[in-house]
Parts: C-alpha cells; structure tokens; sequence
C-alpha cells in the first residue's frame, strides 16, 4: 500500500515541506515519484518515517545523557529507553504497536541500526552517542522485557 505525502504529513504530524527537505538531504526517499511529481510512500518509508520522528523528539535527551557519561544500565538511561518504547508503541505500523510484532528484535535493530548508519547516530551526538543509546535499549529489553 502507498500514501501520499499529504497523508503521510497528517498522520505523522509533520509537514509535506518536512518530508520534501528529508528527501532532499537523503534522509527518507519516497517509494516512489509519479509522473505527476508526486511523492509516495509504502510501509518500509513510513517505518523509517517513524525512526526519524523518533530520533528528532529523543534524541537531545539521549545526547545529554552519553556527554554526561551516564551508564546505560543507570535508572536514567532506562527511563529514556522506556519513554522511547512507549513512545514506539504508539506509533501505528510498527512492531512495537502490534500486539503480536516482535518487541525485542525490533528494539536491538534499532539499536543496531543508530550505531551502522552515520545519519542516525549524528542525532545522538555521533558514535559514541549512539553506541550509548544501543547499550541502554539492550538493558532495558534485558530488564523490562525478559
């Protein structure tokens, strides 16, 4: 299934502008593009959507923390990570809000994914930012979901 943009915007609570500049800097590519030059989107872009949302609404608070030094297992860091899974489990479409999706695999490719892609772990200050945020899902999911 593909959305337009104007219906990605409203659901997402963003902007089309938003969506185009994503596009432009390489951050979110639609599906596709019509001939009409209309962008759409299909799930895939509209989870990577939500990690990008995500990562902007978060991503000071998880930047403080790692230039704190704080530990990933700290009760703080656990906070995060549990506001960041309430916040995914809001979010329509993804396995967090499935009630039969796989929490924890998705949780650890989060993780994974903030550390491999430079783009996303820019948003927590850079590699050492992200590998912070990665430890601290991996002891929330250790503590909270085993």
């Amino acid at each position: 299934m593909e959305y337009s943009i104007q219906e990605v915007a409203r659901a997402a609570g963003t902007t089309s502008r938003t969506l185009r500049h994503y596009d432009s800097i390489g951050l979110l590519r639609p599906s596709r593009v019509g001939p009409n030059g209309y962008r759409y989107y299909d799930n895939a872009s509209i989870l990577r959507l939500q990690r990008v949302l995500l990562l902007r609404q978060l991503g000071p608070d998880w930047t403080a923390a790692a230039q704190r030094g704080e530990d990933p297992a700290s009760p703080a860091a656990r906070e995060l990570a549990g506001r960041q899974v309430d916040w995914l489990r809001a979010m329509p479409g993804t396995p967090a809000h499935d009630t039969d999706g796989d929490l924890v695999g998705y949780l650890l490719g989060l993780g994974e994914l903030y550390v491999s892609d430079g783009r996303f772990a820019a948003n927590y200050g850079g590699p050492e930012g992200a590998t912070f945020v990665r430890d601290a899902l991996r002891h929330y999911v250790e503590s909270e979901l085993s």
